[in-house]
């Protein structure tokens, strides 16, 4: 039987470097590439949603700007960026990306904004509701502190003609313009009320004294 033979130990080290070398190299190639893929993908993928579910939220110019920078990257992939190395593709996605970014925000502005201020307004006439039912004898608010009340009145007064001021400034929006308010204000604005109310309508009424318990 032959002799099997037997590595040094610096032969060895050489060996496991060489191996760690490969291995890492097969890694970066694989990033590198699925880099690449991710940019191509993103040219294809906005390419058909600029003529479809984007389309309303991008006005001509815009448009014509982004598929412009599209087939620039796609041709750029076949051609100079054909072995770029990872970082650079990332950037080039970046890139397309920070294109997108305004358009993809409108179109979530479109789609959340009005369900935003539908809670708002809820809010603010449950809170009216119980404002108009805590002088009536049978209300079961009325232990709250009328200040405490006085107060709540007018923070709901200000959020509603700060919530009316901005649904004036909605009105003529159209859905490729920028909104001159982000429908994150609008839902802040509805916890800072929420916040501020919902601590002294959930004031618990004292308990009435029982009359067993007093001293004979």
């Amino acid at each position: 039987m032959p002799k099997v033979p037997q590595l040094s130990d610096s032969e060895l080290k050489t060996f496991i470097e060489s191996e760690q070398r490969m291995i890492h190299q097969d890694r970066c190639e694989e990033r590198r590439i699925n880099a690449k893929n991710s940019v191509e993908e993103y040219v294809y993928e906005m390419r058909d949603h600029l003529s479809n579910q984007l389309k309303p939220y991008t006005d001509e110019q815009e448009c014509n700007d982004f598929k412009h920078k599209l087939g620039y990257v796609e041709n750029w992939i076949y051609e100079d960026g054909e072995n770029q190395n990872e970082a650079v593709y990332e950037e080039k996605l970046s890139e397309l990306k920070s294109m997108a970014e305004p358009i993809l925000r409108r179109k979530y502005e479109c789609e959340h904004r009005t369900p935003a201020i539908e809670e708002f307004h809820n809010l603010i006439s449950e809170a009216q509701n119980i404002l108009s039912s805590y002088l009536s004898p049978d209300s079961p608010y009325s232990h709250i502190d009328p200040r405490d009340m006085e107060m709540v009145q007018k923070l709901v007064d200000e959020k509603l003609k700060w919530l009316q001021q901005q649904m004036e400034s909605l009105k003529e929006l159209k859905t490729h313009e920028n909104p001159p308010i982000l429908t994150e204000h609008i839902n802040a604005e509805k916890e800072k009320l929420k916040q501020a109310i919902y601590p002294i309508f959930n004031k618990r009424k004292p308990k009435a004294e029982n009359p067993n318990t007093k001293c004979q």
